[in-house]
């Protein structure tokens, strides 16, 4: 079992961000931490949050190694498409008429 302390002021924090964060993810691991600092057990805050005890062990993880704001931090995959350098550009080339056939298209495209 993960052993954490909190001060007053950090489970009156958790208890906000918990149903005041933007993001669903974030508030869920404070949920979680908040919990924690309730002193309920592993396995009664998997069940109520329903998450596996090894994404709870990473909550709490996580809350150990950087507190608070390291459970804000979202770092999801994005993808980068190799259009991205060139938005600007196909935004200009697209204000105006559409092309009329597919060959007109590729054309414009290639400019």
């Amino acid at each position: 079992m993960i052993k954490l302390q909190f001060a007053p002021e950090t489970i009156n924090q958790l208890h906000h961000e918990r149903t005041h964060h933007p993001h669903p993810r974030v508030r869920q691991r404070m949920e979680v931490v908040y919990l924690k600092a309730l002193g309920l057990s592993h396995q009664e805050i998997g069940r109520i949050v329903r998450i596996s005890q090894a994404t709870l062990r990473e909550y709490l993880l996580m809350y150990q190694q950087g507190g608070i704001e390291t459970l804000k931090e979202l770092n999801f995959h994005q993808p980068k498409s190799d259009l991205d350098d060139h938005q600007d550009s196909l935004r200009q080339n697209s204000s105006g008429d559409s092309p009329a056939t597919i060959d007109e298209a590729v054309a414009r495209i290639e400019n």
